[in-house]
């Protein structure tokens, strides 16, 4: 499970900024970002059960797709949620006809000049244009104050510089974490579940950085996965 947070800048210019934290059951194993695929554009965490991704970026032509988890009718014999950001970088956005067999989710895709949401809940599959400003994207869809983490993290966004967004990893509660605290670790049906990575991108014109932890709470782990590369036309 994903919880992204989002800035789109009313000056196309200065693009967009996601930043993401990935709550996971922690026997669930994965490899650390890179280019996994044979689509050697492609940058992202490998999730070794499905194949897929929940977040990955495109550096010949910037681009980045983030998978949250949404509500939605679970088919009997479900496929894998994973490969949507990859297919979103590389085909566009799913149809209704590739989604029918998936739980439901809500699949963040930005590009200059354009961010979007396409959520699928078992039976709907719609798409909302983002608008220029700060925004949380979680379970529930884009800016759902029914949830704990939206309703205190959101209205701290606005003052919030892009490049002071780790100081909200900063200070975690001491553990187990309240329902609305950034960075959990729990036990879910006697396993452990917990944040287990962090990522900061940035989508420009021009530009692209992808800013990988898997310690959000450890200082000084971040490391660049991808950029600053320019896009090629």
């Amino acid at each position: 499970m994903c919880t992204v947070f989002l800035r789109v800048h009313a000056r196309p210019e200065l693009g967009v900024l996601v930043a993401a934290v990935r709550d996971e059951f922690t026997d669930r194993p994965w490899s650390a970002p890179g280019r996994h695929w044979s689509e050697r554009h492609l940058v992202g965490g490998l999730d070794l059960v499905s194949g897929g991704t929940w977040l990955a970026v495109r550096t010949d032509r910037p681009a980045v797709a983030v998978l949250v988890n949404g509500p939605g009718e679970v088919p009997e014999q479900p496929g894998s949620r994973g490969v949507l950001p990859l297919r979103m970088l590389t085909d566009g956005a799913p149809t209704r006809h590739d989604v029918t067999d998936l739980p439901g989710f809500h699949l963040l895709h930005a590009e200059p000049g354009r961010t979007r949401v396409i959520s699928w809940d078992g039976r709907r599959l719609r798409a909302q244009d983002v608008h220029p400003g700060d925004h949380m994207l979680t379970y529930g869809g884009l800016d759902d104050l029914g949830h704990a983490r939206v309703r205190r993290f959101l209205p701290r966004l606005p003052g919030l510089a892009d490049d002071v967004w780790r100081t909200l990893l900063e200070g975690p509660e001491p553990l187990p974490a309240a329902e609305e605290a950034l960075l959990v670790d729990r036990l879910e049906s006697g396993r452990s579940y917990a944040t287990t990575s962090a990522a900061l991108v940035r989508v420009g014109h021009d530009r692209l950085t992808y800013d990988f932890t898997a310690d959000p709470r450890g200082a000084g782990t971040w490391r660049r996965m991808a950029g600053p590369v320019r896009s090629h036309h």
